[in-house]
């Protein structure tokens, strides 16, 4: 490869990725479908699941699960493991949902996605992908700050001085 077509590339991509950080998680997640990795309904499941298995009201905690739906699918396209995982859930919940309401999973309101969702519940792959969707939504910062942990003691833009400078060393019990 020349130095010219390097170039080329990396500028390329680097404007992809940009433009999918502006576009935000709802497009990022079409870019991920065009890559192969998801369909445009399997995407739209996978974003209904999350927003189910975080269930938050707040708009910035809302759109931070939205974000963790896109990590899923950018995920998927170097992991075979998560892929399959992901695309075995989203075929279960959209086969519960179609002989339960005769629709797609992403179609349902949310009390009827809980319903489906109850009802796969105890299987491995849920299992699994609950777990990831929960390590990846609560490994960020923000979700921390707004669910009040001041963050690590480390964290010397928040927590300078340590949790014994701060008082947390004084317990009432």
């Amino acid at each position: 490869m020349e130095r010219r077509e390097f170039l080329t590339l990396v500028g390329c991509s680097a404007l992809t990725l940009t433009a999918a950080a502006v576009a935000g998680p709802e497009k990022s997640l079409l870019w991920a479908a065009s890559e192969g990795a998801l369909s445009e309904s399997d995407q739209q499941a996978l974003s209904a699941a999350v927003n189910r298995i975080i269930p938050h009201t707040d708009p910035a905690l809302k759109k931070l699960a939205g974000q963790t739906a896109q990590t899923l699918a950018t995920r998927m396209k170097s992991d075979p493991a998560l892929r399959g995982t992901v695309q075995s859930v989203i075929a279960e919940l959209n086969d519960q949902s179609r002989k339960t309401y005769d629709k797609p999973f992403a179609g349902l309101i949310p009390e009827q996605q809980n319903v489906i969702m109850e009802k796969v519940q105890a299987s491995g792959s849920f299992q699994h992908l609950v777990n990831q969707v929960l390590a990846d939504y609560y490994d960020k910062p923000q979700v921390w700050h707004a669910l009040g942990y001041p963050g690590p003691v480390n964290d010397h833009e928040h927590m300078e001085g340590g949790y014994l400078a701060k008082g947390y060393d004084k317990l009432d019990w």
